[in-house]
This record gives structure tokens, C-alpha cells and sequence, in this order.
């Protein structure tokens, strides 16, 4: 597949004042002199210049377009190919036919995420970095683009880099001992210390996925209460709009709502849930239902009562069942009679005062704000600036590593040859290089770039 010419428009669809349409491998300067005629006499196309000119159909010479071109030669491109990127009109019209033209003139129409992966193959990028495009194309929020530009710049690469190197080493020591046993004094008492530090270097590196984790997909954080809380209003004043139908019937929702918004750059999935009470029908038993699942995958609670009325018998059966959870307590409708106390809330949650608040009139919500974001961040451990893991693939070939290295240490501390642990460190880097992408399966490549938009 390296030998074909691919090319794909890289501009998203619609009208605009520029479109792109990027083309890569070996053809890509024979397409160029098929199709492009200069507004001025070129003998030589300089790499990374734009020329100025009209775009010819090969077939009937007819003008498709005023265009400017732009040459760059392997290896000094974003794939390692040759490769020429038309910049013409952004209409939808201009854009196809230059790529009917392109791909007459001898290209093929790029798979998914393909100029990425020659980027790849041809070691101009590794997997972590060949991720990052995809996640900073894709991100919603400032932290979420922080990460994949970290990431995009080999921040994550050279941390994985330092891992190997460790692994290397602890390799390099066991061969040797494997090698030379009788004429070198045996290093078991210092391999299993550093196999002990390299486990903690990778524990440390896992602790940061789940910041990684809300970082790309945002945080879902679950408004639960029981009925006629205010939970669909709360939901309709932190988004700043009517979403959710509000009225005083218990059990108008059924089903659960969710949206996003983004809290000083961290990206919130705000779900609505049903008011959680004994239920009154098989449709309310499986909205109920539906709530526990989402409680038990959230990332975050908001445990809503009614300050209107004091507590219930379903408010302290929420309280039992939630006290293990990571709730924000918050009680509601503070422009009514206060009739709710604090200290029932309080001793489930010591240490956290509950938040009173209006929904109806949006009294303490850039307060309520400020303490969803910190809910989320101390709950994930995440802290500014610092390098993380965001996918769960990296996860698991992490946990693998972990595991590896384990069994490593375990096999020198329990007296076994050398050799059992020099095989497990040599799994170890196997796992560690599915990482990067250096022992990557053909079926994990297949699975992440096909995730990517046909023009990158």
C-alpha cells in the first residue's frame, strides 16, 4: 500500500474561503506537472513554496480552478513521502472536482486516518503522537487540547522512552548473568530493587489515566434526588436553557438527560436522571434502574434535596446508599422557608458542608460551578501540567507491563534462574512497546486509525 499515491480532500465539507485537497506518495510530482500550469515559467518546483496558477482537468484541459500548490519531498513531509497539497476554493464543487481530476491524474481516494499512518510507517510520528492528532482535532475543551498537544509533542513518548531504557538495563543485567555467571559476582540484589523502582515509576504513570480519561471524554457527573427536587431545573440553569421539561407531577422523567458544558476548561457531562423513589410502573422501574447505572459509572454526584421540606425517608435511603460515592450534597429552592437541617446531610458526608442554592433563580450556581470542577479534579487526582495517559489502550498495555515486571521480581526473590525473569522483562517490553507503536498488532493500528476523518 506504501507504492500507491493516496489523496483526500483535508477541509471539512461545506463552503469556505479555502479548501485543501492533500495528496501523498511517490506520484504525487507527476500529478502536479500533469495538472498544474503556472502563472509563471517553473523548470524547478521548490519544496515547501506556493506557486500561484490554474488547475487543469487531464483529460479535457478545461480550468477548475485558480489554485496555489505546494510541493514537499520525501522525507522532509508529514508522511515521509512525497507529497503535494492543492489549496483551492472552499465550495464543495471545487473541492470534488479537483479530487476527480487528482485521482484521474493516477492517485487513489485515502482509508481513514491513512496519511496519518504512513506518517506512522515511516517513523516520522509514533502511536501516542499519531492518537494526539486525532485528539486534538477532536477536543472540546482547553485541558482536553493541552493534553493532545503534550502528547503531540512527544511528551508521553519520552516518558514511555525512559520506562524502556529502564527495562533495557534490568535486561542487559540478567543476560549478563545468564551469560557469564561463573565470571561476574551475581547482580540478584540489585535487579530486584530496580525492578522495584520501575514498578513504581509505572504506577505512578497509571494513576494519571483517569485524568487522562476526562481530560479527552470530559467528566459525567449524575444529578440524583428523589422526586420533585429540582433536579431538571438545576439541569436547565447550568446549561443556560430549557432542556429538561419541568413541572411539580412526580416521575416526569423518565428517561435520563444528558449534555455537556465546560467549567473553566474542563468539559462536564451533565446527566438528568429520574427522581429516585419506590416506583409506580414498569417504565419508572427501569428509568430507576437506568439511574443506578449511571450513579455507578459517574464521575461525580450531585446528591440534590428540597431545603423547602425536611428530610424524608427516601432522602435518607439515598444518603445510606450514596454515602460511599463521590457526592457533592446540594439543597435546593432557597428562595422558599428553610424547613431542611444540615446535620443528618453532614454526618454522611463529614467534611462537606452542603451547598444551598436556587435553580429557580440562580442563586449560588457559580459557587455550585466551582465545586462540581473541583469534585471532578480532586476525585481523578489531576494536576496542571503534568504528563498523562489518555486512552485505555495505553492503560492496558501499561497494566500488562505492570504485571511483567511483577512476575520478574518475584521469580528473583523466590530464587528461580535468572532466566524466568529475563523472559518476563522481555514480555514486559513487548507490552510497553505497544505503546508507541514499536510492537503494535496490525488489528490495534486497524481500530485506531480507522476512528480518524479520511483527510488526515
Amino acid at each position: 500500500m506504501l507504492e500507491d499515491t493516496i489523496a483526500a480532500i483535508a477541509t471539512p465539507a461545506g463552503v469556505g474561503g479555502i479548501g485543501i485537497v492533500r495528496i501523498s506518495g511517490p506520484k504525487s510530482e507527476s500529478i502536479l506537472f500533469r495538472l498544474f500550469q503556472s502563472s509563471h515559467r517553473i523548470s524547478r518546483y521548490q519544496p515547501r513554496r506556493l506557486y500561484h496558477g490554474d488547475l487543469i482537468a487531464p483529460t479535457t484541459g478545461q480550468v477548475l480552478d485558480e489554485v496555489l500548490v505546494s510541493l514537499m519531498k520525501a522525507p522532509s513531509s508529514f508522511t515521509g513521502e512525497d507529497t503535494l497539497e492543492i489549496f483551492c476554493h472552499g465550495g464543495i464543487l471545487i473541492l470534488e472536482a479537483v479530487l476527480s481530476a487528482v485521482l484521474e491524474a493516477g492517485a487513489r481516494l485515502a482509508e481513514p486516518g491513512e496519511f496519518t499512518r504512513r506518517a506512522f510507517l515511516h517513523d516520522r510520528i509514533d502511536l501516542t503522537q499519531a492518537e494526539a492528532i486525532g485528539d486534538v482535532i477532536s477536543a472540546r475543551t482547553s485541558r482536553g487540547l493541552e493534553t493532545a498537544v503534550a502528547h503531540l509533542k512527544g511528551k508521553l513518548k519520552q516518558k514511555i522512552d525512559v520506562l524502556r531504557k529502564m527495562l533495557i538495563d534490568i535486561l542487559a543485567l540478567l543476560e549478563t548473568e545468564i551469560e557469564f555467571s561463573e565470571d561476574v559476582e551475581s547482580p540478584a540484589a540489585e535487579t530486584p530493587a530496580k525492578l522495584q523502582s520501575l514498578s513504581e515509576h509505572i504506577e505512578i504513570l497509571l494513576r494519571t489515566y483517569d485524568q487522562g480519561k476526562i481530560d479527552r471524554h470530559g467528566a459525567a457527573v449524575v444529578i440524583a434526588g428523589k422526586p420533585n427536587t429540582g433536579k431538571s431545573s438545576l439541569l436547565n440553569c447550568l446549561l443556560g436553557e430549557k432542556r429538561a421539561i419541568v413541572t411539580p407531577i412526580p416521575g416526569t422523567t423518565r428517561d435520563f438527560i444528558e449534555e455537556a458544558i465546560n467549567i473553566q476548561g474542563l468539559s462536564i457531562r451533565l446527566i438528568d436522571t429520574a427522581g429516585i423513589r419506590p416506583p409506580e410502573d414498569r417504565i419508572e422501574q427501569e428509568g430507576i434502574r437506568m439511574v443506578w447505572e449511571k450513579l455507578a459509572a459517574a464521575d461525580g454526584v450531585i446528591l440534590l434535596f428540597d431545603g423547602s421540606s425536611s428530610l424524608t425517608e427516601e432522602d435518607r435511603d439515598l444518603l445510606k446508599r450514596l454515602a460511599d460515592y463521590n457526592v457533592l450534597p446540594v439543597i435546593n429552592k432557597t428562595d422558599l422557608d428553610h424547613r431542611l437541617g444540615e446535620e443528618e446531610i453532614t454526618a454522611c458526608f463529614p467534611g462537606t458542608s452542603p451547598l444551598w442554592i436556587s435553580a429557580k433563580f440562580g442563586e449560588g450556581i457559580p459557587a455550585l460551578k466551582e465545586k462540581i470542577r473541583r469534585l471532578v479534579m480532586d476525585r481523578a487526582g489531576i494536576q496542571d501540567g503534568e504528563i498523562v495517559i489518555s486512552s485505555l489502550r495505553q492503560k492496558m498495555a501499561l497494566e500488562k507491563t505492570l504485571k511483567f515486571v511483577a512476575q520478574a521480581r518475584n521469580s528473583l526473590e523466590d530464587g528461580l534462574s535468572p532466566e524466568f525473569a529475563a523472559l518476563d522483562v522481555r514480555e514486559a517490553l513487548e507490552a510497553l512497546g505497544e505503546i508507541g507503536g514499536e510492537t503494535a498488532t496490525e488489528e490495534i493500528l486497524d481500530r485506531i486509525f480507522s476512528s480518524f476523518c479520511i483527510g488526515k
